[in-house]
């Protein structure tokens, strides 16, 4: 048996892969409180905790209030053990 690759067989299967990829991954918005964040440093610790566990995770800080919004694909709870681990447990 021979399969013959065609142009339209290629986009086909891309447009297939794609939409079983992005049904795959949801993200949520995590809003948390970080009372040992000081300082843009810190911000930017945190930032590479959450992004160790999910590359495609964004994070907003805010050091005078000390909210971090995180939009991830990663729960809850392993976004707050990301940061604890760098030494800023959330409350």
């Amino acid at each position: 048996m021979t399969l013959l690759l065609t142009g339209d067989f290629t986009i086909e299967l891309i447009h297939l892969l794609s939409g079983v990829v992005s049904a795959e991954v949801q993200t949520m918005t995590l809003q948390l409180k970080v009372p040992k964040m000081a300082c843009s440093a810190c911000a930017n610790t945190i930032t590479k905790a959450v992004q160790a566990i999910d590359s495609a995770a964004a994070v907003e800080a805010d050091i005078k209030t000390k909210l971090v919004a995180i939009q991830t694909a990663k729960s809850e709870s392993e976004v707050r053990k990301a940061i604890a681990s760098a030494g800023y447990p959330a409350i």
